[in-house]
């Protein structure tokens, strides 16, 4: 299920091309240009899932493993899937309608992962794992398309919007491409050398770990992305409206992260079930390069939201490949030195890719990098040591959880009463958010 799974989260992340990432930082596209979008990426989706389809035994004969070919052209419908939900998810963001775009994510994560919960419990094993993968952006496919006033319309033609959004849309493919090509393949390459078990624990504790990712920063993304587009002409105001945008992921994702390290125990227990208890050091691990990788793959928001997305695939195409190299050397040494070294190298691609992406459009760096040690040191992890206290103090599993929360929450809203720097960040959050 390991292979079916990279397989699914990669091509649903490359079937669409990146259009409706490139629509989403679009000016004055018309309707009819909308949906000539929309049918190349119904297209593109739809080749994807034939091809997944299609080569499904090949695969299974390569892993030596006759039951992944029922379970991958059962994920072939994902795709498709994902196609059409991310299209009409874009229709809503652009629109500012992001409370809309957060009850789609919460309900069909939801949704997928209970029904899967509840195939797993039957005795169904695989196919619970094969059901969440295409429930997940099927769910989210209806709902957008009922809660999305945006229709295809049925006039087509091909001008010269589509042709200018194309090209920043295979640049996006290309970020995305190499994005999930070098995160799903550690996986795979762990899975010929250690047991079957082993890669099993560390691929659901990646699985775990890339959930508030998905969840939060794109999330974050269709806020942050519509902002900075607006004000891509004034170099002094890019910058100081991506530092707010930054403090989206440093106060939120990155706090999330260290939070999950503090309360693995109870995490692992709640999210994979008490017979997971193994996945706890690796969840932990992961959990803190998570809050390196949050931040850096927010330069990825400023060289969207400034139409300068050929440099970021120009940077993605040597830094992501050199996360997955990094990752890939702990191998030899065992499944938590993978996890170790994993997280080694999204701390080393953060500072790069801040650098990079700051100095390529005129912004300095340094600040940027010093802002997010700030909030981390001024604001995260004091919210996660004290989660981590109280939880050892309560014990391990869902009581040490709970206590560890509670905790966590009381100490955050101590510092932002307390702290006049952490309540101006969090007003300017809420200015951001509210922009227009």
């Amino acid at each position: 299920m390991i292979v079916a799974t990279s397989i699914a989260a990669f091509a649903e992340a490359v079937a669409s091309f990146g259009i409706p990432s490139a629509l989403a930082q679009a000016r004055g596209i018309d309707r009819v240009s909308e949906s000539m979008l929309f049918m190349i990426s119904l297209a593109l989706g739809v080749a994807v899932a034939i091809a997944i389809f299609a080569t499904a035994s090949i695969v299974a004969h390569a892993w030596h493993e006759p039951g992944l070919e029922p379970v991958l052209r059962v994920v072939a419908a994902v795709p498709l899937l994902a196609a059409i939900a991310s299209f009409h998810n874009v229709q809503l963001a652009r629109s500012l309608r992001f409370g809309a775009v957060a009850s789609i994510d919460i309900a069909s994560t939801f949704l997928s992962f209970a029904a899967a919960i509840c195939m797993a419990a039957a005795g169904l094993g695989i196919w619970a794992l094969a059901t969440q993968a295409v429930l997940l952006p099927g769910i989210q496919a209806m709902l957008g398309w009922a809660m999305s006033r945006w229709r295809p319309a049925f006039v087509l033609r091909w001008s010269h919007d589509e042709r200018e959004l194309l090209t920043v849309a295979r640049q996006l493919f290309g970020i995305n491409l190499v994005r999930q090509a070098s995160a799903n393949v550690v996986a795979p390459a762990l899975s010929l050398s250690a047991t079957p078990a082993a890669a099993g624990i560390f691929d659901r504790s990646v699985r775990l770990i890339q959930m508030p990712l998905t969840v939060s920063i794109e999330q974050m993304r269709r806020v942050a992305v519509p902002v900075l587009a607006r004000v891509v002409d004034e170099p002094g105001r890019l910058g100081a409206y991506y530092r707010r945008a930054q403090q989206l992921s440093t106060y939120g994702t990155a706090t999330l992260f260290l939070l999950i390290a503090a309360l693995a125990d109870g995490v692992v227990a709640v999210m994979l079930g008490p017979d997971w208890s193994d996945a706890v050091p690796l969840v932990r691990v992961l959990a803190l390069g998570g809050v390196a990788r949050a931040i850096g793959l927010t330069t990825q928001w400023l060289h969207i939201g400034s139409r300068a997305t050929g440099r970021a695939a120009r940077l993605n195409a040597w830094a992501l490949p050199l996360v997955a190299v990094v990752s890939i050397a702990g191998v030899p040494f065992g499944v938590v030195w993978v996890a170790v070294f994993n997280s080694l190298g999204w701390l080393l691609y953060w500072p790069l890719a801040v650098v990079v992406s700051a100095k390529a459009l005129g912004i300095e760096p340094l600040p940027l990098i010093a802002d997010a040690l700030r909030h981390l040191l001024s604001f995260a992890l004091p919210v996660a040591l004290a989660a981590a206290i109280a939880a050892h103090i309560a014990g391990d599993g869902i009581g040490g959880l709970v206590w560890g929360g509670g905790a966590a929450l009381l100490v955050a809203v101590i510092i932002g009463v307390a702290l006049p720097a952490v309540r101006t960040d969090l007003r300017g959050i809420l200015n951001l958010v509210a922009s227009r």
